[in-house]
Parts: C-alpha cells; sequence; structure tokens
C-alpha cells in the first residue's frame, strides 16, 4: 500500500513540472520593445481625447468619440495581450521557490522508502529529481534578477498603462441626477370597511433625467 502511496506521489509531481516550458529570454526584449511602443502610442491619445465641454453641439462630441474609441479598444487589446506575456517572467521567482520545495520533497520521498525498504523502482524518483535540478539551473542560468526587475518594471508600467487607455475609452461626461420619477413594481390593495386593511402599493424611485457637470448636456433615462 505504502508502494502504491509513494509511486502516486512522483506521478502527481512529475505531472506538475513535464509539462513546463520555461520562457525564452530572447523574447524578454521583444516583450520590452513591444511595450515601449505601446506607451508611445498610447501617449498622444492623451491630447486626442474629445471632451465634452468642448464642444457646443453634443451630437458633434458624440461623433468624434466614436472615431476615436476604435483605437483605444485596439490600444487596450494589445495591453491585455503583452500583460499576458510577462505572466511567466514576472512568475519565475516564485517557480524557483517552488521548485526548491519540490526537490526538497522527492528527496524526502526518496528518504522515506529506503527507510521504509519499500520495493520501489529508485529510475523514477531519479528521473523527476534531475528534470527539477535542470528547470532550476535552466532559470537561474537564464534569468539574473536584474531581468527579472526590468519585467517586473513592465509589468507595472502595463497596468498603468491600462488604467490610462479605460479612461481615455471613457466618455468625459459626468453625470448627476437632476430629475427623479417613480413607477409601480407592486399594486397595493383598496381600503374596505369590512375587510382586511388596506395595503399601499409599493413603487421604485429612480432618476429620470440627468446633467453632465462638466458641459451641461441633458439626457433622459426613462
Amino acid at each position: 500500500m505504502r508502494v502504491g502511496w509513494f509511486a502516486k506521489q512522483l506521478e502527481t509531481l512529475k505531472d506538475d513540472w513535464y509539462n513546463y516550458r520555461m520562457p525564452g529570454k530572447k523574447n524578454l526584449c521583444q516583450i520590452k520593445t513591444e511595450a515601449d511602443q505601446l506607451f508611445s502610442r498610447t501617449k498622444p491619445l492623451k491630447k486626442k481625447q474629445p471632451k465634452c465641454w468642448k464642444e457646443e453641439n453634443p451630437s458633434v462630441y458624440e461623433e468624434k468619440f466614436r472615431k476615436f474609441e476604435p483605437y483605444v479598444e485596439n490600444l487596450k487589446k494589445l495591453n491585455s495581450h503583452i500583460r499576458r506575456l510577462t505572466t511567466p517572467y514576472t512568475t519565475a521567482e516564485s517557480t524557483l521557490s517552488s521548485l526548491e520545495r519540490t526537490i526538497e520533497k522527492v528527496k524526502s520521498l526518496v528518504k522515506e522508502s529506503r527507510e521504509m525498504s519499500l520495493d520501489v523502482d529508485p529510475s523514477q524518483a531519479s528521473e523527476l529529481l534531475n528534470r527539477l535540478l535542470t528547470i532550476e539551473g535552466d532559470l537561474r542560468e537564464n534569468f539574473t534578477i536584474d531581468d527579472l526587475r526590468q519585467i517586473e518594471a513592465v509589468k507595472i508600467k502595463i497596468r498603468k498603462n491600462g488604467e490610462e487607455l479605460l479612461r481615455l475609452g471613457t466618455r468625459t461626461h459626468k453625470w448627476k441626477p437632476i430629475e427623479w420619477a417613480e413607477v409601480i413594481t407592486e399594486p397595493g390593495r383598496p381600503s374596505d370597511p369590512e375587510g382586511p386593511l388596506p395595503i399601499l402599493p409599493k413603487t421604485l424611485r429612480y432618476v429620470s433625467k440627468e446633467e453632465c457637470e462638466r458641459c451641461q448636456f441633458k439626457r433622459s433615462k426613462e
């Protein structure tokens, strides 16, 4: 029974790591280049973003924003793409920590099997251990602390750039309620001298009209 448990433990660890693909160092430079290009394309949009308070006619503002919006959406997609590319690199440090724990676990399992004189094939554990040590060595050789710090800095910039694109892709109106209305959601019960007490109808109060604080454009919510 313990032999089966030992084999299952090794198989689980094997499944976790045998499909691991180490990110290439060449891609690291490509990611930095693509990120810089993205930032340079985002910056001019700050001045180009249509402002509702600069247009006398609200329909003109809407038309300008509809033409502007696709540029922002394309950059948002590119921003998300680059953010996904950085993930294997930003997790490299935690991957190393996980590798170290897994290596110690395999060594502990092998030691335990020997102490209990289990009839197990040592080659399975040796093969896994060699695979783990190879991954660990390659990670340490290919990525320096400086590499990881640089990609972490790119990740932070990408996050901030995504927040900026979200702002740029949002209309500049700042709405405030100016009129309210009520709608009956559940009818009540009228008064009856010989019957139960009356029940007032249930109503829902909602904003029926809003005004932009920046351009004074009004819109109905009904």
